[in-house]
């Protein structure tokens, strides 16, 4: 398993070493949300952007990062990078 962490900011913000800026490129995703406990809210979420790939014919793309957001407000955003299956 791999994953980084981080933060959203703007074009505009610049950092300093060690700390580094990833830009994300436009992809399509697929995204679910839910409000529940972050520790338990993956368990939630994976399972129903699986099954709505399934129901409408994506795949997981893999190649792009999926973006896990957790929001102040308790709301626990998953978005998965998809694509059409060919």
């Amino acid at each position: 398993l791999y994953s980084e962490g981080g933060f959203i900011v703007t074009d505009s913000m610049t950092v300093d070493p060690p700390y580094k800026c990833l830009r994300l490129p436009s992809r399509s995703v697929s995204v679910a949300s839910i409000e529940a406990n972050p520790t338990i809210a993956g368990f939630k979420t994976y399972p129903a952007l699986l099954d709505w790939l399934e129901k409408y014919n994506f795949v997981h793309d893999t190649l792009n990062p999926t973006i896990e957001l957790y929001h102040t407000n308790g709301i626990v955003e998953v978005e998965l990078p998809v694509s059409k299956e060919e």
